[in-house]
């Protein structure tokens, strides 16, 4: 893919439509991905509030039983977090017609660990036995079998733990 610079003609006709690159500026070529309009609902500010979806264990966040999740973020997007952050949890994503259930603030930034270091404690911090009980199932597979599965996991997640704010 070739790029060419904007002409002044098209960087005016930019200006005046409001198109800025998520830094405010100008973007350098028409092609470029991080193009938002001001005022578009997509765009997102460094002031709002993180969102987080609780889609697969809802029912254990609706009762606040659940203070920690297990997250496959990459480390970029996992830096963005960090402790006391307050953060909206969805019951599903947002740009799925998710709702926000509650706030939730972050005890500490969060950390890597391999699924199969988890912590016995972490069956109840993520809601399983409070899912278990109810006969709810985490993305369709009973939480003590997923449980079951973590424990010979060697895979690397990051561990989110917080408190209801």
């Amino acid at each position: 893919m070739t790029y060419r610079e904007v002409t002044l003609e098209e960087r005016n006709k930019m200006m005046e439509q409001g198109v800025f690159d998520i830094n405010g500026n100008i973007p350098a070529h028409p092609g470029y991905t991080g193009i938002h309009r001001h005022g578009d609902s997509t765009y997102k500010k460094e002031t709002e509030m993180k969102i987080i979806s609780f889609a697969w264990t809802t029912p254990a966040i609706e009762v606040k039983l659940k203070t920690c999740t297990r997250r496959d973020w990459d480390d970029i997007y996992a830096s963005r977090f960090n402790k006391g952050d307050l953060l909206a949890g969805y019951d599903r994503n947002p740009r799925f017609k998710g709702s926000q259930i509650t706030t939730i603030r972050l005890t500490e930034k969060p950390y890597k660990e391999r699924y199969c270091d988890a912590p016995l404690g972490d069956w109840f911090a993520e809601g399983f036995d409070y899912l278990q009980s109810i006969g709810a199932k985490v993305h369709g597979v009973d939480p003590s079998e997923l449980w079951e599965n973590w424990i010979t996991d060697v895979t690397q997640c990051y561990v989110v733990r917080f408190e209801y704010a």
